[in-house]
């Protein structure tokens, strides 16, 4: 208020109007500083409302990545083809044919997940390669991972068609899975076959 009377006195005296005027440019001048005052504090609502919501996105971020980190796949054995000896009359399993792959998934958080797809890779792991050489399997999907402490098995059926393995990939070759899942808030995550997850694009 003393400032408002303050700036109206000098400017009515330097403006030089009558006295009977007086009270309209104090009344135009509070009007001045109110409306002023809202803008300050609009700009400062809006930046506090800004920082609120940067908050908000973070811990909702935080609490998708807290459910991600909980989903993992890892392989569990191939299943090797077998062949029958006439002769001898028996049967063994041929390392040259792949007939089937296993993985475990477990989703040990406290939220489902869904559009669930696991990636069956057979990795060359000589000293030429070094992991680089790798032939996709196949993949399984799975609508729905119910959250739970338990290990769920997924298996790959290759029986129709089974996967044949060099002298090379069959002396060094081994599985790996990466798995794809889309979690309770409607984000896509992937893991790769190296356990590192990131939002999937």
């Amino acid at each position: 208020m003393a400032l408002t009377s303050a700036l109206s006195w000098g400017s009515w005296r330097v403006a030089g109007r009558p006295l009977s005027e007086l009270p309209s440019w104090l009344e135009a001048w509070a009007t001045l500083i109110g409306v002023g005052a809202a803008i300050v504090a609009g700009f400062y609502a809006a930046r506090a409302f800004g920082l609120e919501s940067q908050r908000e996105h973070r811990w909702e971020e935080a609490q998708r990545a807290s459910q991600a980190a909980l989903i993992a796949a890892w392989p569990a054995g191939l299943s090797l083809g077998t062949r029958s000896s006439i002769e001898d009359v028996y049967t063994e399993e041929d390392p040259e044919a792949i007939v089937g792959a296993r993985a475990l998934l477990r989703n040990a958080s406290a939220l489902p997940a869904t559009e669930v797809e696991v990636d069956f890779w057979l990795v060359l792991m000589d000293e030429t390669s070094v992991g680089r050489d790798r032939r996709l399997l196949g993949s399984e999907r799975l609508a729905y991972l119910p959250p739970t402490q338990e290990n769920l098995p997924v298996s790959l059926d290759l029986t129709a068609k089974p996967h044949g393995r060099t002298p090379s990939e069959v002396e060094h070759s081994e599985l790996r899975v990466e798995v794809r899942f889309r979690d309770a808030a409607g984000q896509v995550w992937s893991r790769d076959a190296i356990g590192q997850l990131v939002v999937a694009r």
